[in-house]
């Protein structure tokens, strides 16, 4: 008699061994992966390009967010002080 349980097993958040991360790469574009994150897509909210390539997304014909891939209607500035 085998008890099953309820117990989740335990994820490590940690890169893996060998990844190329590095801290601070979690604000680089998510595109170009050199320029900081520094806009959002409206309607979604989402911030993960830099401006440049934000625009280059809202430009491509294929507007649309990377994260959920719910259609951009406006790339905005992320001024953050």
């Amino acid at each position: 008699d085998e008890k099953l349980s309820n117990e989740q097993p335990s994820v490590d958040h940690r890169p893996a061994e060998g990844s190329h991360s590095s801290p601070g790469d979690e604000q680089l574009c998510a595109i170009c992966l050199d320029a900081p994150k520094d806009s959002f897509f409206d309607p979604c909210g989402h911030c993960a390009t830099c401006y440049a390539c934000g625009e280059r997304i809202k430009a491509s014909g294929n507007a649309i967010c990377p994260i959920c891939r719910e259609n951009i209607r406006t790339v905005r500035r992320l001024f953050v002080s």
